[in-house]
């Protein structure tokens, strides 16, 4: 993400996350608003957008940023109870993989604070087991972000180290 500096970023895409209480809703009304942040997907309305909201998120990709001309961003929009779900139970820790990186908040909730630290706590004591006796800190980051990296089907093995650019 551009949001904050990295060794691999030249500080362009922002990604950001929305956990919504109605994610059909927030995009019925989105689309009215910003219709061109949407892929084709959206000419089917919201219906159709929420249907494919594949790992519990819908991103729409290179959304230009208001006031910043040519930064651009992707915004993914979650329901607030499948965000919960994945911080509690990894069920598909994506949004929860998102969340073991550092992050910027814009607004805070405090269920999603509370399932937040208890997701961050089990991914500290997961990357110590996997890590050897004696290791670094940039280990023990590299072996946190590297959960949600490895254990995502959906990511090629060759983009996998992503975890250790930056």
């Amino acid at each position: 993400s551009g949001v904050l500096p990295q060794a691999s970023n030249d500080g362009g895409m922002v990604d950001v996350v929305l956990a919504v209480d109605d994610a059909r809703r927030w995009h019925a009304e989105n689309l009215e608003r910003r219709r061109g942040d949407y892929s084709w997907l959206g000419s089917f309305g919201a219906e159709a957008v929420t249907s494919v909201q594949g790992r519990g998120v819908y991103f729409n990709a290179l959304a230009p940023v208001r006031g910043e001309p040519g930064r651009l961003m992707k915004y993914g929009v979650a329901d607030t109870d499948a965000v919960l779900r994945d911080l509690k139970e990894w069920s598909r820790l994506y949004v929860a993989g998102r969340l073991q990186k550092p992050v910027v908040w814009a607004a805070r909730d405090d269920n999603i604070d509370a399932a937040l630290r208890n997701s961050l706590d089990a991914a500290f004591k997961a990357a110590l087991l996997a890590l050897p006796s004696h290791f670094d800190e940039p280990a023990l980051y590299e072996a946190i972000a590297a959960l949600s990296y490895d254990g995502d089907v959906e990511i090629p093995p060759s983009r996998r180290g992503e975890a250790r650019s930056g």
